[in-house]
């Protein structure tokens, strides 16, 4: 602590200022930074998770449509409905079709797929070829023979079925995916906030330091060199000042209060010596 004492005021008004802002510079970049990680998850989580994930989903409602369409189309023509009722819902299955094909393929263009979702959509695209050319098969014959439509219904089925399987896979995975993230953040966030109260806490702490160190530093002994000039401007010589061995400003203060109350005295012992010349001569 000498040592401290013996440093300038204005270096220690700094050394505080500069350790004060230290500690909120390090609890603003901690702010920004998670700040930055929890906006650039969230991000993932808004702006690719959750779209690709109701993406998929969608072409895989619209599959389960599809081929609820198909097997009402055979059930319609073996039971001999009207042909202009077929072919409306024929036309109606067909445009079905050609959309989800263009919606799988937009699918394996999407930028914000993992390898592994690639060669998943590989493999899917395979099977949505073969079922759809089995969907198609199967309305041609059954406008013209219902009952070998129905034989055939069974392997459409099981290819529309397989495709839906692949598409509930990979939709199960991306919600699985972004269910994590939503751990990672939530746990992230949770870190986050311990780490501002034990930062402001130490913060406090430095704070608490730093103004216990400046007041036994400085503000005390000005209080005492305060009092000090006080009483020897009332005349009392009998003071003692201890901070004259400091090296800093309050050190020089103590000096020339010390150089001060030697004059006084001086002056006094002066002044009584020719008090008693003056006295000894009158007599």
């Amino acid at each position: 602590m000498g040592n401290f004492d013996n440093l300038s005021i204005q270096f220690k008004a700094t050394f505080a200022s500069a350790l004060l802002l230290a500690c909120l510079l390090g609890l603003g970049a901690h702010a920004y930074l998670t700040s930055y990680r929890s906006a650039e998850g969230l991000n993932v989580l808004s702006s690719e998770l959750v779209p690709k994930q109701e993406d998929f989903s969608d072409v895989g409602t619209a599959v389960v449509a599809t081929h609820m369409k198909i097997f009402r189309y055979v059930s319609w023509a073996s039971n001999g409905l009207a042909p202009s009722v077929l072919k409306r819902l024929e036309d109606e299955i067909v445009l079905e079709l050609n959309a989800l094909s263009a919606h799988i393929e937009a699918l394996t263009r999407r930028p914000d797929l993992s390898e592994q979702e690639r060669g998943a959509l590989q493999v899917l695209v395979a099977k949505w070829r073969n079922c759809r050319a089995q969907a198609l098969d199967t309305l041609d014959v059954g406008r013209t023979d219902a009952p070998m439509a129905t034989m055939m219904i069974g392997q459409t089925d099981d290819s529309f079925e397989a495709v839906d399987a692949d598409l509930r896979n990979m939709t199960q995975t991306m919600a699985d995916n972004a269910t994590a993230l939503q751990r990672q953040l939530s746990a992230q966030a949770q870190r986050n906030r311990l780490v501002v109260v034990w930062v402001v806490l130490l913060g406090l702490l430095i704070s608490i330091g730093v103004a216990m160190m400046i007041s036994r530093s400085i503000v005390r002994p000005i209080r005492q060199i305060t009092n000090v000039m006080q009483r020897l401007s009332a005349g009392q010589t009998q003071v003692e000042l201890d901070h004259g061995t400091r090296h800093d400003e309050i050190g020089k203060m103590a000096d020339a209060i010390e150089i001060f109350r030697t004059h006084i005295i001086e002056n006094a012992a002066l002044f009584k010596m020719v008090r008693q010349g003056a006295h000894d001569a009158s007599l």
